[in-house]
């Protein structure tokens, strides 16, 4: 009886893990599912494994995933020709592969078969959240195992108070990584050197880099502790450790004569942005700081503790794990130059790549609660300012928010309006996160791309364009900008930056023709969408969002206006039907419904005086909504009108 009690009570903490994080992805795997990056090829992979019982696909797990693209369970997901047809050169006979190795999918459907045994019927996609709750649970139980509660609650920070938490019921592989890497971490800061070499193997699966880092795990165990002899446990995890780093290599080796599928598909070249490594860290659009609030406070509390020589004892960080570490870093560093897309999706704003860095602040965060434990009103103090940064953290962050990569972050658009000169981003950054096209900005006729301090300009690269962008709160002549960026020397296939020269600061504006004028991609160029607005079409554009902007020219070049009151007609069609609102100047124009295609709205603005260059009318769209939480398509934008025409009468 006294046994069971002391094995009762070893466990409770282990069983507390598991039953707290229990309603957390409960809730998560209750939420939309919708498909981010390449998820498409993760659910695929795990239809072949439940199906045929194998890696590859053929045609029935093709056919089930095509019942599964016809259910609409899950939104976005890729049309099966698209994804069938994706990596050509991955293809053996009749069976075909993706660019992704698959245990990441083989462990999703084993934890959904655990699941199901429990009486459990998860979704294919819930199946990944069934094995990112395991995932929460291990890493949270290495935590408890190595430093208590305390490794625990910095665990779970890393998790659930960061940009990861978008992650959490996202078929995509960051978290995973980051907790096999996490506990892996945890463990080598206890000298558990052969149980942190099997996460890392682990992890190497999905992203090769970590073999090395295995490999190195491994050789510490075999040299730091040399004189230990090899129990069967130890034996069993350095065969688990060499089997699962030769897993990814040997499987296409054995398929396509080569150890990693992106040297037949693409995706990486070595290095090639080694130059701007640090993005990964401070850029505000892709650093893991300037998106982790958190993190970021505790960097510095860190750094605080080792100035005042306060490190703790009860924190290990021996000279093995420090040159470890610094291996991290080198290494993940040169991988992650080697990528061919700085500026890729799937993900709530920063970069992918960024968040293999965050399990490096966990010795990090295990000092600063042991210091803030010690000093209970510096504690209070810091946990208050830790409940703030947590809401807004998990605000940005929801899991239930659509990914957003193709806009700028609030700190990158403050940072470019007021100071500019302090930073230039990655010219794929500024180019696809300013222009308001995203990656379609390199189909468009684009030279230049204007930043929000309208003197900060980005040349691009490709000789053959000739229209520049800019905002439209700017106020600059389009037509003059043009011929001022194609006078401007173009190096192909090397973007820079140009500060525009003062002497435009006076551009008058565009000159608005009389009558009306159309709203469509490849259209007349008349410069009047402001905020709020989507990429034209060959009908017209939409609204992104619950709020858009209308800039007219104003001033006595104009027609209309100067103090006289005017008339503006706009032909809307709505995205289902749409309650609007326009005002001027924070008064009210026009309110109602926008409910036909093609339906006139007749706005009269009062006369009112000219400042700058612009007017601008605000549209109010409370109604708008994303086809993509509708189920009708994968399509993220909140829809709310679109605007195919416009006129201005004047009176």
């Amino acid at each position: 009886m006294n046994s069971f009690r002391v094995l009762l009570a070893r466990a409770r903490p282990y069983l507390l893990i598991w039953i707290g994080l229990l309603p957390l992805f409960a809730v998560l795997a209750r939420l939309a599912a919708v498909r981010v990056g390449d998820a498409s090829e993760y659910y695929a992979m795990l239809l072949a494994f439940d199906g045929i019982h194998r890696p590859w696909m053929t045609a029935e797990p093709y056919a089930r995933y095509q019942e599964l693209y016809q259910s609409n369970s899950i939104l976005g997901l890729l049309p099966t020709d698209t994804l069938a047809h994706a990596f050509e050169a991955l293809r053996v006979n009749n069976t075909a592969d993706f660019n992704h190795f698959w245990l990441y999918s083989l462990l999703a459907e084993l934890s959904g078969t655990a699941a199901r045994l429990l009486g459990i019927h998860p979704t294919v996609h819930q199946n990944f959240v069934v094995l990112h709750y395991l995932l929460a649970v291990m890493v949270a139980s290495i935590g408890y195992h190595t430093f208590s509660w305390r490794g625990v609650s910095a665990v779970l920070l890393i998790l659930l108070v960061s940009p990861l938490f978008w992650f959490s019921n996202k078929a995509h592989t960051e978290f995973m990584t980051v907790c096999l890497v996490l506990g892996a971490l945890a463990w080598l800061m206890r000298e558990k050197y052969l149980p942190a070499a099997l996460l890392l193997a682990l992890a190497a699966t999905q992203n090769p880099s970590f073999a090395l880092l295995a490999g190195l795990a491994l050789g510490m165990r075999v040299w730091l502790q040399r004189a230990r002899a090899y129990n069967l446990a130890e034996v069993a995890m350095v065969v688990a450790t060499v089997l699962a780093v030769l897993m990814h290599p040997v499987y296409y080796f054995l398929r396509y004569g080569v150890p990693t599928p992106q040297l037949l598909a693409g995706g990486a070249a070595l290095g090639a942005n080694l130059s701007t490594f640090y993005v990964w860290f401070v850029d505000p659009d892709l650093g893991l700081f300037p998106n982790w609030p958190l993190g970021l406070l505790a960097l510095l509390l860190g750094a605080f503790i080792v100035l005042r020589r306060q490190w703790r004892s009860d924190t290990p960080a021996t000279r093995p794990f420090l040159l470890f570490c610094l291996a991290y870093l080198a290494i993940n560093l040169f991988a992650h130059s080697s990528t061919t897309n700085l500026n890729s999706g799937a993900t709530p704003g920063l970069a992918r790549y960024a968040l293999w860095y965050m399990p490096l602040m966990l010795p990090v965060l295990l000092q600063v609660l042991g210091y803030l434990r010690a000093r209970p009103l510096a504690g209070r103090l810091t946990l208050a300012l830790v409940v703030l940064l947590g809401g807004v953290s998990l605000q940005v962050n929801d899991p239930r928010r659509f990914e957003r990569y193709t806009t700028p972050s609030l700190s990158s658009r403050a940072l470019q309006k007021h100071l500019p000169g302090l930073y230039n981003p990655p010219p794929e950054v500024f180019a696809e996160r300013y222009s308001g096209h995203g990656e379609n900005v390199y189909a468009q006729n684009v030279r230049a791309v204007v930043g929000p301090d309208c003197r900060k300009a980005l040349i691009m690269g490709n000789p053959d364009s000739r229209a520049a962008l800019a905002p439209p709160a700017c106020g600059l002549d389009k037509r003059a900008l043009d011929r001022l960026v194609n006078n401007t020397a173009v190096h192909p296939g090397a973007p820079y930056y140009l500060q525009l020269p003062a002497t435009i600061a006076p551009l008058e504006a565009d000159k608005l023709a009389a009558g009306p004028h159309r709203v469509a991609a490849g259209g007349e160029p008349v410069d009047v969408l402001g905020e709020g607005w989507s990429v034209p079409e060959s009908w017209g554009v939409w609204s992104d969002g619950h709020a858009a902007t209308l800039t007219l020219p104003c001033g006595p070049a104009q027609y209309f206006g100067n103090g006289k009151p005017f008339t503006l007609l706009l032909n809307l069609r709505p995205f289902q039907q749409q309650a609007l609102r326009a005002s001027y100047q924070g008064k009210l124009l026009w309110e109602g419904v926008v409910n036909e295609v093609d339906q006139e709205v007749v706005i009269k603005v009062p006369g009112a005086p000219c400042e700058g260059t612009r007017m601008v009318i605000s549209l109010a769209l409370p109604g708008a909504v994303s086809p993509q939480s509708l189920k009708l398509s994968g399509d993220p934008r909140l829809l709310g009108v679109g605007l195919s025409r416009f006129e201005v009468r004047a009176e």
